[in-house]
């Protein structure tokens, strides 16, 4: 007897299966439930329990698969196979077959044998042929049909895809067993036994059937006694009515001529206890367009996003859940589980709803795999930089997190890469880029990232292998893995699954042995193949806990019992799915293909047809509720309509009005703490506000009230004085590029000097990097002037430049310790060179024309040894500010009297006179350096009584220092504060290029001095006996008056200085009462926003429209 029940969705269909089988086991017959391996376990509780209930044993009871059904057979009639193959392993015989097969190709001529994609789409291919009978040489015969008629296109494709399908199938079939074949093998071996004789067979929960599937079928409805099947009905007018026609037709087909036929067709609905879900799934079934009235049980959410959708989706199951319901009863149904990943399922956990969201991670994103593909990777690729940071990154390496993160930013820094990782030199790079000083704290990092690179790279060397068999490099790689400890660190690793995902690691190994053992490869290659042997694999896992949400995807979730179904994603293009091309054969070569009897997957038109069912069969899946979202708004941004499935349900309900997220009254979307919290939050400073903060004060952690006052955009911001007093201390410490950074902004200033946020950089040879080349060259000059090694009355430009020359490569030397210079900087080396040149020229000329003596270079202000102390300034509450520095040279002039003092600071960038900058506290530098060397004499006594030789010999009028401190002048007068321009010049010459003297002349005069110089004449003409204006920003009048800018009396001078240490005690004022707002300084209307390239900007509250 052959029994076909058809029934709408919810008809009852599986529920009189269930009673037929049970009835067929209680007259003693052998029974077969043959269900999808998605529905086995529902269909087993349904038969027990309904077996249990009637008190019929279930001995003679077998609920299988088609998978499981051929393992039972084949453990009867032999077959059953221990050579299975999995993907990775066919993916590894497809690489071997193109590799091979490649020279004999012509439309596949250029493929790709190293792209996993290929190779992926290649086996689906011939998985594709397998599952649809289609031989190889029923493609080469189409093939050469096809050329006959001079469609040599897709000829070439047939043939070439023949020779791959027969090499394929011949080396696969040589030493394995396909788990693809076995449908295939249990349709042959039922060809010759009767396995179902005596038996009844039911078939349940299908919605379709593979080719392979319909061949068993046919053997089951000959042998069984009676054969059972549910299948879905549908009108003709509906969306999916061919693919409920085709499963019809196909199955009657299967039917021998005469057996004995029974039709039972199911009107009832059995499921739905909501009459509006009721008619849903009958217009949705028969495809009537008559409409209906109300819509009680259906609710349609219009979100802005899918976010959005997520949260309506939790506001839902709470209302549901509230209202009596249990978590267990709703299932969440979308078309694409992977558009939803990392949304939904963190969105229903922060409600505080328990959900099941299949976890099926891609194996090659865990970090143990990851580990070996980026270890083969850095020594099959040279040891590149960037596969050492990837193996770096996966945190397995054997490094503690702050020797992975010292050596990535070290290695990046200096673009290491290649043999210097492995070779047994130290590194020994300055890790802070091109610095002829080592600091302390960059010992410390040059120290544990050398550790840390032998850590590192000490087990690389055991894949080193050069070219060596697949089998030697597996095992490496197993060796490598226990030298590190990877067992052990993935089990400690929070891993949620760590037993299946090593498993799986170390059979993919095995794999690689079994499958191409004996091939020789190198490193990188084999990491190619340890990636293909995890072809397919993911890590799962099963649900945890009774009463929990159930979050799937529509053409694979079988939802039981659902009282409320949830679609999220109705929107167009999303659910119902578009249909596009796919695989190596477009729709017109289908086409073409059934012409010779080569019938290849379902077409367009089909698959349209099956996504309209599975929409159908979504729908219909609840008994009690239907909640429908749809965003407005793509993910990429852009608008979106709702999906033909979102309209037909409107259209039979056309009262049924959707309802925007945002316009939902709050009292019905707060059912939980967060959303409490969000609403409070939203709402903040309004009795609303205030009502919600009331309910949530009984909530602690997260979700608390004492974080709904913290504003999420601010611009004012103060510290509290316990963060103040530890940072600061009763001292502040400040230098002038600290002080001008929190003049600009004292958000950057906290962020940047405080926490040390700075975006990492490489070593590049940058603008601080050149100040430093030309004052250690500048510095070396003024010291040998100073002792008497250059006198610059008769230096010549020649000892000049090989003094510059010579002074380059001993900073160049420094740097780079040891290293050798790449052709950029070397380049930028020799540039530097040529300046370094012309500057000593220039410098040379200003100390003929001066009395002043330079005595002091890279003096210090501070309390380190040789230094000058700092000068203390009150700012109130018993606390006081000191200012910190350095001075890049300091000139000396003894006068019967007094001790003039000049300084000079050197400036590779733009600079501006000195006077008036204590108004806004930017351009101070120079100021607070004269005002601590003048403020005591004291203070300079014992610095030139330790000083250079240039300074002993002018004071003593020796090289040993003066007997008697006391005899130095008592009265310290500042004479000058000059900034001198050591960028290079950039000239415009007309004349011709070999004219070398004209162009230097040029340059020389684009060298340019600012600052402030007392207006004495004596003093001016000490430090320029030229009288050039050159030297200093003093040019003389034809009637010998002196005019510039620059000039000021020693009284303004003094006023100057004063006024620049009051404004540090200002501002050093501010940053220790903590004042940290986000309030940068206005720039001139020529200039861009500060905030336009703040490092910090994504950290800083402060809005776009307080931004300039």
């Amino acid at each position: 007897m052959i029994t076909l029940i058809s029934g709408a969705a919810g008809s009852g269909k599986s529920h009189r299966i269930y009673s037929l089988a049970a009835e067929s086991l209680a007259a003693g017959k052998c029974v077969f439930l043959i269900v999808p391996e998605q529905s086995a376990v529902e269909a087993e509780r349904s038969m027990t329990e309904l077996c249990a209930e009637r008190g019929i044993p279930t001995v003679s009871l077998e609920i299988v698969s088609f998978r499981r059904l051929a393992n039972r057979v084949f453990r009867q009639y032999g077959g059953l196979s221990y050579r299975y193959i999995g993907e990775g392993g066919k993916a590894i015989v497809m690489w071997r077959t193109l590799s091979e097969c490649a020279p004999l190709l012509r439309c596949y001529s250029g493929i790709s044998v190293s792209d996993a994609g290929t190779i992926t789409e290649m086996t689906a291919a011939a998985d594709s042929f397998t599952q649809y009978g289609i031989t190889p040489s029923q493609l080469s015969d189409a093939s050469d049909m096809l050329r006959a008629e001079g469609k040599t296109l897709l000829a070439d494709k047939l043939a070439d895809l023949s020779v791959i399908c027969a090499a394929f199938y011949s080396t696969l079939k040589k030493d394995h067993d396909d788990p693809r074949e076995d449908i295939p093998r249990l349709a042959r071996t039922l060809e010759t036994n009767n396995f179902f004789g005596g038996s009844d067979v039911y078939c349940d929960a299908f919605y379709g059937f593979t080719p392979d599937e319909y061949a068993v079928l046919r053997h089951i409805i000959r042998q069984a006694d009676n054969f059972t099947a549910a299948l879905q009905s549908a009108g003709e007018a509906t969306l999916f009515e061919s693919s409920v026609r085709d499963v019809r037709l196909r199955i009657a087909s299967l039917i021998p001529d005469g057996a004995e036929r029974r039709q039972i067709n199911i009107d009832t609905d059995a499921r739905h206890s909501s009459d509006t879900l009721r008619k849903l799934t009958h217009a949705l079934c028969t495809g009537s367009s008559a409409r209906q009235s109300g819509g009680d049980g259906i609710r349609m959410i219009e979100c802005r996003n899918r976010y959005e959708e997520a949260e309506a989706a939790a506001a839902e199951i709470l209302r549901y859940t509230q209202e009596g319901g249990s978590f267990r009863d709703c299932s969440v149904i979308v078309r694409d589980p992977e558009l939803w990943r990392g949304i939904i399922d963190p969105v229903l956990e922060s409600h505080g709803i328990p959900c099941f969201m299949s976890k099926r991670a891609d194996i090659l994103c865990k970090p143990p795999v990851r580990l070996i593909i980026a270890a083969l990777e850095a020594v099959g690729g040279g040891w590149r930089l960037e596969d050492m940071i990837a193996l770096i990154k996966t945190g397995l390496s054997g490094l503690s997190s702050e020797e992975g993160d010292l050596l990535e930013r070290y290695a990046s820094a200096w673009r290491i890469s290649g043999r210097r990782w492995h070779d047994e030199y130290e590194w020994n790079m300055n890790p802070d880029g091109y610095r002829d000083t080592l600091t302390e704290a960059g010992a410390r990092i040059l120290s544990v990232a050398n550790e840390a690179r032998r850590k590192l790279c000490d087990p690389l060397s055991l894949l080193t292998l050069g070219k060596a068999s697949v089998r030697d490099y597996c095992t490496a790689i197993y060796r490598f893995a226990e030298s590190i400890g990877l067992e052990q660190t993935v089990a400690q690793s929070g891993e949620e699954e760590p037993v299946q995902l090593l498993s799986e690691i170390y059979g993919a190994l095995d794999c690689m042995v079994t499958v191409a053992g004996e091939l020789t490869v190198g490193a990188d290659m084999a990491a190619k193949l340890f990636s293909l042997a995890l072809t397919g694999v993911s890590i799962g896992r099963i649900p945890t806990c009774t009463d929990e949400v159930t979050v799937g995807g529509a053409d694979l979730l079988r939802p039981a019992h659902c009282r409320h179904a949830l679609l999220l994603g109705c929107a167009d293009g999303e659910f119902p799915a578009p249909v596009t091309e796919k695989g190596l054969f477009s729709e017109s070569d289908r086409i073409e293909l059934e012409q010779f009897g080569i019938e290849l997957s379902r077409g367009i038109a089909d698959r349209a047809s099956d996504e309209q069912l599975y929409f159908y069969m979504a729908a219909s899946a609840a008994s009690d509720r239907l909640t429908l979202t749809y965003s407005s708004s793509s993910d990429d941004g852009s608008s979106q309509k709702p999906s033909s499935g979102w309209n037909r349900i409107r259209a039979v309900f056309p009262d049924l009005t959707p309802v925007r997220f945002a316009d939902i009254p709050p009292a019905e979307r707060l059912r939980s703490a967060k959303a409490m919290f969000d609403r409070a939050v939203a709402v903040q400073g309004t009795p609303e506000a205030e009502t919600i903060m009331s309910v949530l004060a009984q909530y602690s952690g997260k979700y608390s009230t004492e974080a709904i006052g913290q504003p999420l955009t601010v611009g004012r911001l103060k510290l509290a004085p316990e963060i103040t007093d530890r940072i600061f201390g009763d001292t502040v410490s400040i230098s002038n590029t600290t002080a001008e950074a929190y003049v600009k902004c004292a958000f950057g200033y906290f962020g940047n000097y405080v926490l040390g946020l700075r975006e990492s950089s490489g070593a590049s040879f940058r603008g601080a990097d050149t100040g430093n080349y030309i004052h250690s060259v500048l510095q070396s000059f003024c010291k040998a002037v100073g002792n008497g090694e250059i006198d610059p009355e008769k230096v010549q430009p020649q000892e000049l430049d090989s003094f510059a020359e010579l002074e380059s490569e001993r900073y160049i030397s420094s740097v780079m310790r040891g290293d050798t210079p790449d052709a950029r900087n070397k380049n930028i080396f020799r540039r530097l060179c040529a300046t370094a040149k012309l500057l000593l020229r220039d410098l040379a000329g200003e100390l003929k024309n001066s009395s002043f003596a330079p005595s002091f270079f890279e003096l210090p202000i501070g309390h380190e040894k040789g230094a000058i102390p700092p000068q203390r300034i009150p700012i109130g509450d018993g606390l006081s500010a000191e200012v910190r520095g350095r001075v890049d040279r300091v000139d000396l002039k003894r006068s019967s009297d007094e001790l003039l003092i000049r300084i000079t600071d050197y400036k590779t960038g733009a600079f501006k006179s000195p006077r008036g900058s204590a108004e806004s506290g930017i351009g101070m530098q120079l100021l607070l350096y004269l005002c601590s060397l003048c403020s005591d004499s004291d203070r300079v006594k014992k610095l030139l009584s330790d000083g250079e030789a240039a300074a002993r010999k002018l004071l003593g009028n020796s090289a040993e220092p003066p007997e008697n401190i006391e005899s130095l002048p008592s009265k310290i007068v500042p004479a000058g504060a000059i900034y001198m321009s050591v960028r290079t010049p950039e000239v415009s010459a007309d004349a011709p290029a070999e004219d070398s003297e004209s162009a230097e002349a040029v340059a020389l005069g684009a060298l340019r001095r600012d600052g402030l110089i007392s207006d004495d004449p004596e003093i001016v003409d000490a430090m320029d006996h030229s009288h050039s204006g050159h030297y200093i920003p003093v040019r003389y009048k034809v009637n010998g008056e002196l005019s510039g800018s620059a000039l000021c009396s020693r009284e303004e001078l003094a006023a100057q200085c004063d006024a620049a240490r009051d404004k540090a005690a200002q501002i050093a004022g501010r940053m220790r009462s903590g004042i940290a707002d986000a309030d940068p300084l206005a720039p001139p209307p020529s200039q861009p926003s500060p905030c336009a390239y703040c490092d910090l900007k994504p950290l800083c509250r402060r809005t776009e429209d307080q931004r300039y």
